[in-house]
Parts: structure tokens; sequence; C-alpha cells
């Protein structure tokens, strides 16, 4: 069934996605690409998927006859509007076993965030509700909140992912489990590469083991280790 679903599954890829320009080092806008990237996220998030994502906000940029360089009028209204934050966040953290509820706006957003240690800050100042609605939009504020809700919801995906013995798993943090994760994960690649070398040099093998690494391996691999609960479309994305 995984290697029937692939098709369809890179057809949606390839309607969702385009090959990003490689530019010089020198040339490259980090403003620019870390904005559109952390607003892909957000909208990924919203509307369940980057393939679902309205074709108009797809691009978050549009250069006008000047050749100057906008965020798109759709985009804003969406931004400045509480919708699309309150959507992501019930998208990629529904309520858990606290009986959280799901944010209704900005403001319940913003104590839930800071609820979690995760308050976003703009200019050395916490994110307020006001900053999120001015006109014109200031998009480091915004851009402050998607950073905070890409670390909630690492942190919410990387929960369950074990830790060193002895040690207390509220004092790892998220890239900490996630690192150690990604060991495991190459330490089992090693083993099973060594294991199958070793079949092949047995007596009485002739050669026949299969190559290592076959597709439907490496995706059993990956999955080693991560609870089937987070198998979702990837463990974390983080811009």
């Amino acid at each position: 069934a995984m290697v029937a679903a692939a098709p369809a599954a890179a057809a949606a890829m390839r309607k969702s996605f385009l090959v990003p320009e490689i530019k010089p080092l020198d040339q490259y806008d980090f403003p620019r690409a870390r904005s559109a990237a952390s607003l892909a996220w957000v909208l990924a998030k919203a509307y369940g998927g980057a393939e679902h994502i309205p074709a108009e906000l797809r691009e978050p940029f549009y250069t006008d006859q000047y050749e100057q360089e906008h965020m798109k009028p759709p985009l804003i209204r969406l931004l400045l509007s509480s919708d699309v934050y309150c959507r992501a966040w019930c998208q990629a953290l529904p309520s858990g076993p606290d009986g959280t509820l799901p944010p209704k706006d900005n403001a319940a957003l913003l104590q839930l965030l800071a609820h979690r240690g995760l308050v976003p800050t703009f200019q050395d100042k916490p994110v307020k509700e006001a900053d999120l609605h001015h006109k014109p939009i200031k998009l480091g504020a915004h851009l402050a909140l998607i950073d905070s809700l890409m670390t909630a919801f690492a942190m919410e995906a990387t929960s369950s992912l074990s830790v060193a013995l002895g040690t207390e798993p509220a004092a790892v943090s998220w890239d900490q489990k996630l690192l150690r994760w990604i060991d495991m994960i190459i330490r089992k690649i090693q083993q099973t590469a060594e294991q199958e070398s070793s079949q092949r040099s047995a007596p009485g093998t002739d050669g026949q083991t299969p190559a290592s690494c076959s597709g439907p391996k490496v995706w059993e691999l990956c999955c080693y280790g991560c609870p089937p609960e987070r198998n979702r479309g990837g463990v974390v994305r983080v811009a």
C-alpha cells in the first residue's frame, strides 16, 4: 500500500512545490527567505497541508512595476485576522489531556504560548495582540509569533521521544531529543547494513541477499523509534 501511494504523494508534492532557485551566497536574501519559510509553514498548518493552500497564497510576495517587492494584500488580510494562527494551533496542537481549549483569538493564543514559556518577542518586547492587528502590518511581530508556534509544535512532536537513562525528560530540550532520535536511527541503519554485509559474505549465500537500504527498509528504519501517533507526515518541520 505504501508503494502504491507513493506516485500520488509525489504528484501532490509536484503540484505544491517548485524547485527553488539556487543563488550565490552574496545574493541570498536571508530575511526574505526566513519570512517566506515561516509564512509557508503557518499556512500549511492552517490549511491542513501545503497542497491545500489557496493558489494565490502559495507565493507570499509580488513585485510591482518599480521592481519593489511587497506582501500580497490577501495574505496581509489573513495575517491581520486571528483565524490563520488559531487554525494552525488547532491543526498542529490539538487540545491535550489537560483539557486546554483551542484559542479563539490572538489574545487567547498568546496566553497559551506564555503558559508554555514561549512568549514571542519583537524588538526585545513581548508581542501584544495589538501588534498583530496593527496597520501597516508589523511583519516582525507576526514572524515572532510563528517562531513560537513552530517551537510549540516541535516540543509537542518530540514529547514522546525517549531520553538517555537517568535523565529527567523535562530537563531535555526538544532539539536534543530530536538529535538523539536521529543518532539512534543512524546507529540502527549501521547495524542493519553490517548484518546484511556479514550475511552476504557468509558461506552458502552466493550473494543472493538483496541490496541493503531498499525503499521499504529505509522507511521502516526512519519510523523506528518514533511513536505511531507521531508518524503523520513527518516528526518535525521547523523552518
